[in-house]
């Protein structure tokens, strides 16, 4: 899919980039489109040829190139390096086209640098910042007021959710983007939309639906000669056919659509085709055909560091030598499998981190370009002062009026000076809470490094040992000196190596899911009134009977009906309670908890109170940070309080504090008595 991506955007690229054209100053419309058309041409064969090609235009036409055609071959070959899984490399030239496009101060220029910096970080799997991308693109699509630019936003905001797994949201942008070629009787607009939203319902379960659209899709694209698109209906409904178990059919479209893209050089979407057709061999019992073909998938997308095609393969492979016994070759699958996420998310991580650190540097020269701005002024200000001196002593008595009138202009003046100065000073501020949000962001991914190593350390270790294990055993049977002892022995060993890896891909799947729980999110809770301080009782009468009746409560206040999650508050409730016994003093045989709720015009508050030892005012600052506690990383997580605050705070629309308190921990919870479902 992405090889057509690619192209739908070079020819988006080719048709805006025509409008508005400035002037060109040596080389001329004609030259510049003859050495566009070559570029192109060129990466139909060979894309990494294309990319060496643009670089050597650039240089050899630099002083012939206006700002405009620079631009355009930039971002040429940055979608050339996207397309061929050069992430790094294309992070770095879209930097360059972002100048570009800053210079020349158009909307729609700027779209296509977030458009076109999403489907890198897509291409990556780093999908939530491909999502903040598409979404600003989309934002300055608004303002270009262009429905064509707008719908592709629809499109490519679709995508990324649809890889996020929110479908609802995904099928909602792809009905836009599909209604706009309806309208507009815009035929490639309608195929991709109807195969879109054959990828929602293939992923909702509904095969059927998932079918229809498929078929009228490949139907539009046959008719109208879109033949690499095609490729994409072909390879859908070869999933689809699989899922039917129609073996015949699928193998039919799977192998069309591998002629297709290999036919168009279109050579990593060959290989997720390819992936599919030999689950199908494997489905038809047919392992001598499937078997090498995941071999060449695995060889070829190695050849060319795609780690998607490379894991997705050793995956069938691992799950193909599990159904038929042969561990070792499965262990074998599963380490190349296990090294390759590995890498992947190295991948991820480095260039996460140089995306951070660009957006600190770059608010870092803003504000040494403030500084150098009030340096200026007082430069400038010290002249107009000299300027004054000489006026003074040349000037009589007869021009005060004169001197009054300047003086009064120039206060004027410094005022509005001060005023852009205090303004660029805000926004200075608000660049540094930026920067300390991108400072937050590196600690939560080296604290999930950190708890992630460790389960995975033991597993690759287990899997090692279980290796030399059985070429221990190999060679003993193969010296025909393997005892009965040695073999109880081995299977003991195996036993307890198999055990140790489980339990830790256990704990890395459970600390995977805990790591979920940081980002609050509304999927699987409702939305319903109910009467608060009954709630409280009954949830609060449940958790005494999980503490064996060690916690007791009292809760004062008048009844209040709320509009909002209470699923959610009884998480946040059980939390609080969980916090305090695990905070409680040795000497404490009961623990007591005190909450009253006030309203507050249209909000409500509640309020905890434990009869706990309290919190110091250095912890309180931070308990709220994910990875903090107090008890150690071994023994806790430090997310409990991190998941109850974003939960408030984003799912149901409230705020969350800890105060100080004589009694004990004192929290306070402060919701809208209804909240607001259009951003809720």
């Amino acid at each position: 899919m992405r090889a057509i991506v690619v192209v739908a955007l070079l020819n988006a690229l080719v048709v805006a980039f025509g409008i508005n054209a400035e002037s060109v100053t040596q080389l001329t419309k004609e030259e510049f489109s003859a050495l566009r058309s070559e570029v192109l041409n060129t990466r139909a064969t060979s894309p990494d040829r294309a990319i060496s090609r643009v670089e050597e235009i650039l240089v050899q036409y630099k002083d012939a190139l206006n700002t405009r055609q620079t631009l355009r071959l930039t971002y040429a070959k940055a979608l050339f390096q996207i397309g061929t899984d050069q992430f790094e490399d294309a992070y770095a030239t879209l930097t360059q086209c972002k100048k570009l496009a800053d210079e020349l101060n158009e909307p729609y220029l700027t779209h296509y640098y977030y458009s076109y910096m999403g489907s890198n970080f897509g291409g990556l799997e780093m999908y939530e910042l491909s999502l903040e991308n598409y979404l600003k693109s989309y934002q300055l699509a608004v303002e270009t007021k262009d429905e064509s630019l707008i719908s592709k936003s629809y499109n490519n905001i679709g995508h990324v959710l649809l890889k996020l797994y929110r479908l609802d949201e995904a099928k909602s942008y792809f009905e836009k983007f599909y209604l706009y070629g309806v309208d507009n009787n815009v035929q490639s607009y309608i195929a991709v939309g109807l195969n879109n939203l054959g990828d929602v319902a293939f992923e909702q379960g509904n095969t059927t639906l998932a079918l229809q659209n498929f078929t009228e899709s490949l139907a539009i694209r046959e008719k109208e000669n879109y033949v690499l698109n095609s490729s994409w209906s072909h390879h859908n409904l070869g999933k689809v056919h699989l899922q039917l178990e129609n073996y015949k059919k699928a193998n039919e479209h799977l192998n069309q659509a591998i002629d297709i893209r290999e036919k168009y050089g279109s050579r990593i979407e060959s290989l997720f085709s390819k992936i599919i057709l030999a689950k199908v061999y494997l489905a038809q019992k047919n392992d001598q055909a499937a078997i090498p073909l995941l071999k060449s998938v695995i060889k070829a997308a190695s050849d060319i560091n795609n780690y998607s095609a490379y894991t997705q393969a050793y995956e069938v492979l691992n799950h193909y030598y599990k159904g038929k016994g042969d561990f070792v070759k499965a262990i074998d699958a599963s380490e190349h499998f296990t090294a390759s996420q590995l890498q992947l998310t190295e991948r991820k991580a480095n260039l996460g981190l140089s995306h951070y650190i660009a957006i600190s540097d770059l608010a870092l020269k803003e504000i040494d370009i403030i500084e150098l701005k009030k340096k200026n002024e007082i430069i400038s200000e010290r002249a107009d002062l000299a300027r004054t001196k000489i006026i003074l002593l040349l000037v009589s008595s007869a021009i005060i009026a004169f001197i009054v009138l300047f003086f009064f202009i120039k206060i004027n003046n410094k005022n509005k000076q001060l005023k852009q100065t205090i303004s660029m000073l805000n926004m200075t501020q608000k660049e540094l809470i930026e920067a300390d949000k991108m400072s937050a962001m590196t600690t939560l991914v080296s604290g999930m490094a950190h708890q992630l190593n460790t389960p995975l350390s033991v597993i690759i270790t287990a899997n090692s040992i279980m290796k030399d294990k059985v070429q221990q055993l190999e060679d003993k049977l193969i010296n025909k000196n393997l005892g009965v002892h040695s073999f109880k022995a081995f299977i003991e060993d195996a036993k307890q190596t198999i055990s140790l890896s489980e339990n830790n891909s256990k704990k890395a799947a459970d600390l995977v899911r805990r790591f979920k729980m940081i980002s609050a999110e509304l999927e699987g809770y409702k939305l319903t009134s109910f009467q608060l301080k009954q709630f409280m009782h009954k949830k609060l009468f449940l958790l005494a009977g999980q503490y064996q009746q060690r916690l007791s409560y009292d809760i004062e206040g008048y009844e209040v009906e709320i509009f909002n999650y209470p699923d959610v508050l009884f998480n946040v409730l059980e939390q609080l309670v969980k916090n305090t016994f695990d905070h409680q003093s040795e000497d404490m045989s009961e623990i007591k908890s005190i909450i009253t709720i006030k309203s507050l015009d249209n909000r409500v508050e509640v309020i905890y109170v434990d009869n706990g030892p309290g919190i110091d005012e250095e912890l309180r600052q931070k308990i709220f940070n994910p990875f903090f506690t107090t008890k150690g990383m071994q023994e806790s997580l430090g997310l409990g309080l991190n998941v109850a605050y974003n939960s408030v705070l984003h799912l149901m629309q409230g705020k969350f504090s800890c105060e100080p308190s004589s009694a004990g921990a004192k929290f306070i919870i402060n919701l809208p008595l209804k909240i607001d479902t259009d951003t809720g």
